[in-house]
C-alpha cells in the first residue's frame, strides 16, 4: 500500500531550491486597560540538499507526522543540513519569545 504522505517510498527532495518557512501571528492584551498589540513573524528554514536515506530514516521514525508541516529543526538527522535560518528557532518551532515579548511590553504600555 502507498503511503498517503508521499507518491513513493521516499519523501520528495529538500534541499536550496525553496526555503521552508513559518508564520505565526500574534496578538496580545492588557485586560486592565484593553490595550492590544498585533505581529507577524516570519522565519525561513535554508536547507542543503537532504540525502535520500536521511529522509527515509525520517519517515521511518515517524516523529515528522506529529510536527506541523514536518519542520524538526532541532532534530540530529537534519541538523547537519540546515544552511542557515532567518529568523529564530522557538518561531520555527512554535512561538517566537521575541515577538511576544514585545507584543507583551507594547499592550502594557512600556
Amino acid at each position: 500500500m502507498r503511503s498517503i504522505f508521499f507518491p513513493s517510498p521516499v519523501p520528495p527532495p529538500l534541499g536550496p531550491a525553496s526555503p521552508a518557512s513559518t508564520v505565526g501571528a500574534m496578538l496580545a492584551t492588557d485586560l486592565a486597560s484593553g490595550r492590544t498589540a498585533e505581529g507577524v513573524e516570519r522565519s525561513y528554514i535554508h536547507f542543503r540538499p537532504i540525502p535520500a536515506d536521511v529522509r527515509h530514516q525520517l519517515v521511518e521514525e515517524g516523529e515528522v507526522f506529529y510536527c506541523a508541516g514536518g519542520l524538526m529543526v532541532e532534530h540530529p538527522l537534519l541538523e547537519p543540513h540546515i544552511e542557515r535560518l532567518e529568523g529564530s528557532q522557538c518561531s520555527i518551532m512554535g512561538l517566537g519569545k521575541q515577538l511576544l515579548m514585545r507584543l507583551l511590553l507594547q499592550a502594557a504600555g512600556v
